[in-house]
């Protein structure tokens, strides 16, 4: 995969932007809300946090959703908690 050359938005940008997911992904439940949608949220916060990091320390990184591959990019610059690297809390 191609890295990304220029970032869109700064790393604060996109913290705000994985506040704002993280707000909806903690909405109850209710009849009109399903459960695929709150974790869609939950997935969008630690994906855009995770972009936030390294848009911050100046790590390119390739176009994508899967958290893995962003995890990967920070293993060996940073100390990555347990639970973040198995999605286990």
């Amino acid at each position: 995969m191609p890295l990304e050359q220029e970032f869109p938005g700064s790393a604060k940008d996109w913290l705000r932007y994985a506040r704002g997911d993280l707000q909806l992904a903690r909405t109850r439940k209710t009849s009109l809300i399903l459960y695929a949608a709150l974790c869609f949220h939950a997935q969008q916060a630690a994906e855009k946090s995770l972009k936030a990091v390294l848009i911050g320390h100046g790590i390119p990184f390739p176009r994508t959703h899967n958290l893995r591959t962003l995890l990967d990019l920070m293993v060996n610059r940073f100390e990555i908690p347990d639970e973040v690297q198995t999605g286990r809390f």
